[in-house]
């Protein structure tokens, strides 16, 4: 065929030879050259017609931004435009108290499309400090928006029903500004390309989903910590129109607000997520809001391992200075201080990583108990080491005063058997020099006081006879006499 071809053009144009040329290349074209080859020649009903739809659907993109101005909103001075909202939570990063230093969370800054659905921050260059109170949570989810704009309708071509169109075409639509009200930072994911995605109905509805992970606002009550269950809200709102313009909505009812299989955290388990439709009143007016509020129990091992369990343990080592010996005032010592130090170290490295707050907590009752124990087990020892002090002290005097009842008693009884009755009435006369030379040697006046009163309580524990009572009596005034 192309020799064909290259012999006609090779001579000279003629009328008839034009004709003759023409239909040899017609009838080359239209007969195979085997006639058992199969035909590779393309379906040209087929590529025509997905050309001619390829050349609509940009023509009716392009039909649907004429007249059409994306800074009024559908319906505008008529019925308000309702938005509805689903959520489907990939993972909730973390949940905590305070903020465990810089670098935490890291926003980034975007081309600008979702600036108005959340505001950000670029909080990658903040600086937080340690320790400081943060009581927030970060999750990572698919937030999708549903409303319908009439001047996006568009006739429907060969069951044509719904546009798929890249994410540039929202930069020539109108959009919900849809924001987050107890947003602290976000980040709209880019890699590889921008997240977001954008479908057009025939009847004008619009579907825009994106991928987001906020940091949002949680106020935590740490009065059972940590037995606490803190209940975390995602607060959604317009921010400029009212609700004379904008009403929000949970689209898909019970089903608007999904979490996904698996989704946990260290510290912390997820018992469940309620949704609410409520009314902000502000200065500016009444915007309508939507809540997703998630619940959070706190997981009580890491506790029991690093603090209960420790904290018991040092109480009942302190307990073991019970059983040794009071003489022992070296390991007693040494034992209470000790856990009484560590008591106080427990209790410190506890507080420091929870907010500085002004109301008792549930640990902290129970490390203060445990601190009370020990520091009374301390005070105990001291305790009994001044009591048996008191005692020794109080054996200790009773025996002397029962030692000179004793030497009175002998002096008596000798005195009586060599003199007769006269000289033993002359006896206590006798004895008051020697009494006094024995009392002199007492160490200081107070022990001579305290000596000398205690006959007065103690004699009449062993009344044997009245003249017991007698030479006590009279050795007691003696007792007196020489220490003055």
């Amino acid at each position: 065929m192309t020799i064909i071809v290259a012999t006609i053009r090779s001579r000279p144009i003629r009328p008839m030879a034009s004709l003759t040329a023409a239909f040899i290349l017609l009838t080359a074209l239209a007969t195979p050259v085997f006639a058992d080859a199969p035909t590779y020649r393309p379906n040209v009903e087929e590529a025509f017609r997905a050309m001619t739809e390829t050349v609509n659907i940009s023509a009716i993109l392009d039909s649907l931004q004429t007249g059409y101005d994306k800074r009024v909103r559908p319906n505008y001075g008529g019925a308000h435009v309702d938005v509805g909202i689903t959520m489907h939570i990939l993972s909730i990063s973390s949940l905590s108290e305070v903020q465990m230093g810089k670098g935490a969370f890291t926003a980034a800054t975007n081309s600008g499309r979702a600036a108005a659905l959340s505001s950000k921050s670029g909080g990658g260059d903040s600086d937080d400090g340690g320790g400081e109170p943060s009581q927030d949570f970060t999750l990572d989810f698919y937030f999708r928006q549903h409303w319908k704009d009439p001047r996006l309708s568009f006739p429907g071509l060969h069951g044509l029903e719904q546009l798929t169109v890249g994410s540039e075409y929202l930069s020539r639509i109108w959009v919900p500004d849809t924001f987050f009200a107890n947003e602290k930072k976000s980040y709209f994911h880019t890699a590889t390309t921008p997240n977001e995605m954008l479908r057009i109905t025939n009847e004008g509805g619009v579907l825009r989903s994106m991928r987001l992970t906020i940091t949002a606002s949680c106020p935590m009550n740490l009065m059972y910590f940590p037995m606490d269950r803190q209940l975390c809200v995602i607060e959604i709102e317009s921010f400029g129109y009212s609700m004379d313009h904008i009403r929000l909505s949970w689209h898909a009812g019970d089903k608007s607000v999904a979490i996904e299989q698996g989704v946990s955290l260290p510290q912390f388990r997820v018992l469940g997520f309620n949704r609410k439709t409520i009314i902000a009143s502000t200065s500016t007016g009444n915007y309508s809001r939507l809540l997703c509020e998630i619940a959070f129990v706190r997981s009580m091992g890491y506790y029991l391992i690093q603090i209960y369990i420790p904290s018991t343990l040092i109480v009942v080592i302190s307990w073991v200075s019970f059983w040794l010996n009071r003489a022992a005032t070296p390991a007693r010592v040494s034992l209470g201080v000790t856990t009484v130090l560590t008591m106080t170290t427990l209790m410190s490295s506890t507080n420091a990583a929870l907010p500085k707050i002004s109301y008792v907590k549930s640990i902290d009752v129970y490390l203060g108990t445990c601190f009370v124990m020990v520091f009374a087990s301390l005070l105990e020892y001291a305790a009994v080491g001044y009591l048996g002090k008191r005692i020794q002290m109080r054996k200790n005097r009773i025996l002397q005063l029962q030692k000179m009842i004793e030497q009175r008693k002998a002096q008596h009884l000798e005195l009586s058997h060599e003199g007769g009755p006269d000289a033993a009435d002359h006896a206590p006369k006798q004895t008051n020099h020697r009494i006094g030379s024995k009392q002199s040697n007492h160490r200081d006046h107070s022990s001579k006081q305290s000596v000398s009163r205690e006959p007065l309580l103690l004699l009449p524990t062993e009344p044997t006879s009245s003249d017991q009572i007698g030479w006590a009596a009279s050795g007691a005034r003696q007792l007196e006499l020489s220490s003055k």
